[in-house]
């Protein structure tokens, strides 16, 4: 299943860093979180990957730990508040996990890993100039060792986020861009690889969740796209994104062949099975 899609591609507030204790504790808590999320997730990254991206969460998690300092203690460095408590405050309505919070979509908004770089606006509905964006950004991304997306919305707002090595959270450009979206990101090329994996779990679960368009992928020599039109919840697609994997592995097992692109072949699978579910690869924009 390679060439081009037929048709023409569909085309929480977050604070700026710094400022409060409040805001320094939310930053702390999300990139705690991320630390965890990446250590999880050991097993299904490139273990290189993955371990620098704890890293870089330790790193930054130590930088808001001493920025955060002179702000929890008195002259006399007696603790007057408990930092974290406040991401329990009333008025908190983010929750300790990836990819949740309130997202305006401004320019410069951030949770701490992931901060929006740019918006601008194009015609809406110029397909002549979406597929431009897109060139553009695989031609500046599909060799960047850090996670960033391009989104662009049906109405035609244009914004670009910049993440880590294993992950960008797009979902800071609000919910309202993101329906209908057409969305691109890359993934970090594998050590000794000229690419890196296709779509993760996650990035189907962002589609479905927000509803979004056609997602595209570059990595180094990959290019892929997937759109999905169907009406499964997100815990429907995560157990359809299971059994795909289990399929996968399976047919290792039987065939004694080890899986080089275990996120490629779990596409493959649902390119095949689940209806509403399209999957494109070896794309030219």
């Amino acid at each position: 299943m390679g060439g081009v899609p037929h048709g023409t591609p569909p085309c929480c507030h977050v604070q700026p860093l710094g400022a409060t204790a409040e805001e320094l504790a939310r930053r702390a808590q999300r990139t705690a979180d991320l630390a965890d999320w990446a250590s999880r997730r050991l097993d299904e990254l490139d273990p290189a990957r993955a371990q620098r991206e704890v890293r870089e969460a330790q790193r930054v998690l130590e930088d808001i730990t001493a920025e955060m300092k002179p702000l929890t203690l008195d002259e006399n460095g007696e603790k007057i508040l408990d930092p974290f408590k406040l991401v329990e405050a009333p008025g908190w309505t983010g929750e300790h996990q990836y990819g949740i919070m309130q997202a305006s979509g401004k320019l410069g908004d951030t949770d701490g890993y992931s901060r929006i770089t740019s918006t601008r606006s194009i015609p809406a509905n110029d397909h002549q100039t979406v597929r431009r964006e897109l060139n553009d950004f695989g031609s500046k991304y599909q060799s960047s060792d850090t996670e960033h997306s391009l989104v662009i919305s049906p109405g035609g707002e244009v914004f670009e986020v910049s993440g880590l090595s294993g992950v960008v959270n797009t979902e800071l450009v609000g919910a309202d861009a993101l329906e209908g979206s057409t969305v691109i990101h890359n993934h970090p090329i594998w050590e000794g690889h000229n690419k890196g994996d296709s779509f993760s779990e996650g990035d189907l679960i962002f589609a479905v969740k927000n509803r979004a368009g056609l997602q595209f992928l570059i990595s180094g020599s990959r290019s892929d796209a997937f759109i999905y039109t169907g009406n499964l919840g997100e815990d429907q697609i995560r157990a359809a994104y299971k059994a795909a994997k289990q399929e996968v592995f399976q047919r290792a097992i039987d065939t004694d062949t080890p899986v080089e692109y275990e996120q490629e072949e779990i596409m493959r699978v649902l390119n095949k099975y689940l209806e509403g579910f399209e999957f494109y690869e070896d794309l030219q924009f």
